[in-house]
C-alpha cells in the first residue's frame, strides 16, 4: 500500500494540489471513520482524507476535528487503501515516521517563495497571525530536518505545476494497488 503525505506552511499550495487531485477521482463517495472524513476513489483503492469539493477556501483536513488524530491512526493501521492527506492535522513527525512503517510513503513538502506567500496570504483575505504563521513554518523546517532526504520539495510557482504534481502523486498512487 502507498502513502502521500503533504505539508508545508499556508498557502504554499496544498490544499490547491490536493482539490486538484480530487477532481480526477472517480466518483468519489464520502467516507467517515470516527472522526476521520473524507471521499473514497473505489478504482483506484484510495481514500483522500479530509472535506473536498465544497469551493471553500480553506478545506482538506483542516475541516476536521482538532482530536482526530488517534482515529486517523487506527485507520492507517488498517491498511485497506492508498492514502492520501495534506495539512497540519495530520502532518507531523510522529505520524510520518509511523506511515513510513506501514506503507511506501512520499512526504512532499510544498514550499513557496516570500513573495508569493505575501501575494497568496493577500489574495485569500487570511487573518492568521505572524506567531502561527511562525509555528508552521517552524513545524515543517523541524520535519524537514528530521526526516531528511526522505523530503520531496515541491516549488509550485504556477498551476501547470500544480497540475503536473497532482498527475504524478495519482499515476503514483494508482499503481500501488
Amino acid at each position: 500500500m502507498r502513502c502521500v503525505a503533504i505539508g508545508g506552511e499556508p498557502a504554499t499550495g496544498k490544499t490547491t494540489l490536493v482539490s486538484k487531485i480530487y477532481d480526477t477521482l472517480n466518483e468519489p463517495k464520502g467516507f467517515k471513520f470516527g472522526l476521520v472524513r473524507g471521499h473514497v476513489d473505489n478504482t483506484r483503492n484510495l481514500a483522500l482524507l479530509g472535506i473536498y469539493g465544497t469551493g471553500e477556501t480553506f478545506l482538506g483536513t483542516d475541516k476536521l476535528a482538532m482530536n482526530v488524530n488517534p482515529h486517523f491512526l487506527k485507520y492507517a493501521e488498517k491498511r485497506s487503501r492508498n492514502l492520501l492527506f495534506e495539512g497540519d492535522r495530520l502532518f507531523t513527525g510522529a505520524n510520518l515516521q509511523k506511515l513510513m512503517a506501514m506503507y511506501e510513503t512520499r512526504v512532499i513538502i510544498l514550499k513557496a517563495s516570500a513573495e508569493d506567500l505575501h501575494e497568496r496570504h493577500k489574495q485569500r483575505g487570511d487573518t492568521q497571525t505572524a506567531k502561527f504563521l511562525q509555528g508552521r513554518q517552524t513545524k515543517t523546517a523541524n520535519i524537514q530536518k528530521q526526516l531528511g532526504e526522505v523530503i520531496e520539495l515541491h516549488y509550485l510557482r504556477k498551476i501547470e505545476d500544480t497540475s503536473n504534481l497532482a498527475k504524478d502523486l495519482l499515476s503514483w498512487l494508482s499503481n500501488g494497488q
